[in-house]
């Protein structure tokens, strides 16, 4: 399939391929273009790298992580993009069959964007990630470059360049990838410290009326956060005090994962917007 190049960054090294990019070459053949940015960070400048050096006529933007999921079909994924209103085609996302630790389950119930469920028609979403989404290589020219000053939510900040300038984003019918939940509570703190960081970037960087749903606390706003989180660290393993405090109905849980979660992401957050201002 000689019109797609595939774009994966990977801090694996060289002869350590991820099993995504296996997988691929058996659906491509051996006309496939499938680049592999190793040890280039951030993902949105590995990505650009690599988009630069693409030869195809759509380009494939895929996580490292990420596993072909059933149903799934590149000349499905790429349909909608024969539509010059669409910019963005996605698949849809759930975790693997059978992977839900204790964690896992935990970022399961209380992550919505955990999982999205497979469409049966091209459907405007804001589930097309970077995990798998396909673009004409033109129309990425157009819009420019993920941007490189971000170290998470590129693909947020993207899918909302793309609506600004008239594009739709969307799934693509009956295409779906699998992508595994954090193992383990490391792995789930430095995700949520990582987001963290990239909302607060994305709050520095851009107006109040660009993604407004990004957190934007200020300064003082993330240094009252961070101290709110640490002192009740414990009871909100219990009781999420937050809400009370903004007049919702909380109900008694156990949750240690998710508020050490959340105080992570908060540090994140706290340590950006610190550093800079």
């Amino acid at each position: 399939m000689k019109e797609v190049s595939v774009i994966i960054p990977t801090m694996l090294e060289p002869g350590h391929d991820p099993p995504i990019a296996n997988a691929l070459r058996d659906i491509l053949g051996p006309d496939g273009e499938i680049i592999l940015i190793r040890k280039v960070s951030p993902a949105g400048r590995a990505r650009n790298q690599a988009a630069a050096q693409a030869r195809g006529k759509y380009l494939l933007f895929m996580d490292d992580d990420g596993i072909i999921g059933e149903p799934f079909s590149i000349e499905r994924l790429l349909a909608p993009l024969a539509d010059p209103a669409i910019a963005i085609s996605g698949a849809s996302q759930a975790p693997p069959a059978g992977e839900k630790n204790a964690v896992q389950r935990s970022c399961y119930e209380n992550y919505s964007r955990s999982e999205s469920t497979v469409v049966n028609d091209i459907t405007d979403s804001d589930m097309a990630t970077t995990l798998c989404y396909a673009m004409r290589a033109s129309t990425f020219k157009q819009l420019g470059g993920f941007d490189e000053r971000l170290s998470a939510g590129q693909d947020t900040e993207y899918r909302e360049r793309a609506r600004c300038a008239g594009f739709r984003v969307v799934l693509a019918p009956r295409c779906m990838v699998y992508h595994p939940l954090p193992k383990t509570l490391r792995e789930l703190c430095r995700r949520e410290e990582r987001y963290g960081i990239g909302q607060a970037q994305i709050s520095r960087f851009y107006p109040p009326d660009f993604l407004p749903k990004v957190r934007r606390w200020g300064r003082f706003g993330a240094l009252v956060r961070i101290i709110y989180r640490w002192l009740f660290l414990f009871p909100n393993m219990f009781f999420p005090l937050h809400k009370a405090i903004l007049g919702h109905k909380p109900e008694f849980h156990w949750q240690p994962f998710i508020a050490i979660a959340e105080l992570c992401f908060t540090r994140g957050y706290f340590r950006e917007m610190w550093k800079h201002e």
